[in-house]
């Protein structure tokens, strides 16, 4: 276009496409010919990055190019200055040599300000594309490369999930809390919800009514826990959580055990680098599997249940010829070792272990240590969930006075207003989990529907107290039921089958009946779960 500025009245066109491809500049010879080979401009060498096709300045505001282009006007210009000056009129009459000169003086004067207008123009619709254009472009483009996908970003949002596992009535209760939770506390993530194939129907309706039909996810059950062996000594069922390691339509997910409570927004959990990531209890190397970050991945799931065949329980007055792969009865152990194996071996970020501090998911049985008596009374908002490790508000003996577990009962308890509105497909809860808490203000927000029961009167309580499956204690030391004499390996341990009872609590049921009875006689079953040593036969 600026090329035009010279005078085309005289038959010099050619002239100037010689000159200026007779120049120095050859790159200017392939602009005019329409080339937009930017890279051999810039040399070959040069190695482009995605963004730079984006950022690329226009063919004709490109300031390297601009210079070329001025260059050349100035060179093609001057040329014809000079070819007018030096045969002026090499065969023209004297009549037509006197028009051009008159011609010439005026062509010397336009050929002048057109110079300086092109320099002008160029100069700056360069300072124009170099000031705000391209700085416009860039700062999108890190802007786009730094902000975390939205949709009120315009673009694709990240796709993350909570995902419980269900398989019975009293995990059913926990599904609804956290989905209470979740909408109070604004948290951005779909609440998927793993069931078996053949749950009981109204089981299956009522999830579906709370998370959404597409978000009620089936599995077969057996297809993991077939993999285990028998003889190992594992606990089989909680191997179902492992599926959420396929949720791979998910870029991260949080897996949460049905007694956990949800305090806060925990989407930063998400945020976690390195998968997967979940708090350690005292003096446990293994992650606690009941509150977990992982990032799915059927590879890895495959890994997963590759390895379920040859899992054994460890004992450790006992000879291995390889590794068992766990070092305890569940989930959790066997994740640990199997993603140290990982670990082991990685050259990235994954040979750095993530372990989240214990405030992410306190267990309740740590809230009763002194140590976090000071967190409990004056810092309480630093536990994001707790997990009622040993408070299960479903199971019947549940019944703290501890006042710190109390009050995170009574927040549990507040998650649940509602749900009496589903009992035709669920059953509620008939244990009445804070009836030692006190009659503080906060527990005025206890729902008799919610336990199940009409208000009672003095009479009711005494005779319901009567009739407790738990006897009072009236057995002498001597005549106690015998359980883990030897001394127990996890207080918090989950027993399998025992209606969700951990290895404390069942010591605790042990105490109240007597040593020989039937009774008894069940709750020692427990003792090849729990005990150090176990006791002679």
């Amino acid at each position: 276009m600026l090329l035009l500025l010279v005078d085309t009245s005289h038959d010099h066109i050619d002239l100037v496409v010689q000159v200026i491809v007779a120049s120095k500049s050859a790159e200017l010879a392939r602009i005019v010919r329409g080339s937009s080979d930017s890279t051999k401009l810039q040399g070959k060498t040069q190695s482009k990055k995605p963004h730079e096709k984006f950022l690329r300045p226009p063919f004709w505001l490109a300031p390297k190019r601009l210079l070329y282009v001025a260059w050349g006007t100035y060179m093609a210009l001057i040329t014809n200055l000079a070819m007018n000056t030096v045969h002026p009129i090499s065969s023209r009459s004297e009549a037509t040599y006197s028009i051009s000169a008159t011609r010439y003086a005026g062509l010397k004067l336009k050929t002048v300000i057109s110079l300086f207008a092109s320099v002008l123009i160029l100069t700056s619709l360069s300072l124009f594309y170099n000031v705000h254009f391209q700085n416009t472009l860039l700062e999108q483009y890190k802007y786009f490369r730094s902000t975390p996908t939205h949709p009120s970003h315009g673009a694709a949002p990240r796709r993350v999930a909570i995902v419980n596992f269900v398989e019975s009535k009293d995990q059913i209760y926990g599904v609804y809390s956290i989905q209470k939770q979740m909408m109070k506390h604004n948290i951005n993530a779909t609440h998927v919800v793993l069931v078996p194939h053949d749950m009981k129907q109204s089981f299956q309706d009522v999830i579906a009514l709370w998370v959404g039909e597409e978000n009620r996810r089936f599995v077969v059950k057996d297809e993991i826990v077939g993999k285990v062996s028998s003889k190992s000594g594992i606990w089989k069922g909680v191997f179902n959580k492992l599926w959420a390691f396929n949720l791979t339509e998910f870029e991260k997910v949080i897996v949460l055990d049905g007694d956990i409570l949800i305090r806060t927004d925990i989407t930063h959990w998400f945020d976690y680098p390195t998968t997967p990531c979940a708090i350690q209890a005292k003096d446990d190397l293994n992650w606690n599997s009941g509150a977990m970050v992982i990032t799915p991945d059927s590879m890895e799931f495959q890994q997963l249940l590759s390895r379920l065949p040859h899992l054994e329980r460890y004992d450790a007055n006992k000879a291995y010829d390889s590794d068992p792969m766990t070092s305890g009865y569940s989930d959790q152990e066997f994740i640990t070792t199997f993603f140290l194996g990982v670990q082991k071996n990685a050259t990235d970020d994954r040979r750095k272990r993530c372990v989240m501090p214990t405030e992410s998911a306190v267990l309740s049985s740590s809230l009763r240590i002194p140590g976090l008596s000071y967190f409990n009374k004056f810092q309480p908002w630093i536990y994001e969930t707790v997990h009622f490790t040993v408070d299960k508000p479903w199971r019947g003996g549940t019944h703290p006075d501890h006042p710190f577990v109390c009050s995170m009962l009574r927040e549990w308890n507040e998650s649940m207003q509602g749900v009496e509105k589903y009992y035709d497909l669920v059953p509620p809860i008939k244990n009445d989990y804070l009836q030692n808490c006190g009659n503080s203000s906060s527990s005025s927000r206890v729902a008799p529907e919610q336990q199940g029961t009409a208000p009672k009167n003095d009479a009711q309580v005494k005779a319901k107290n009567k009739l407790s499956s738990s006897p009072p204690l009236l057995v002498s030391s001597g005549e106690q039921c015998k359980f883990c004499e030897g001394g127990i390996v996890n207080l918090d341990l989950l027993v399998p089958d025992t209606g969700g009872n951990t290895c404390g609590s069942i010591q605790s049921m042990a105490v109240a009946h007597v040593n020989g009875s039937d009774t008894c006689t069940i709750i020692q079953k427990a003792e090849s779960v729990c005990c150090l040593e176990l006791p002679p036969p």
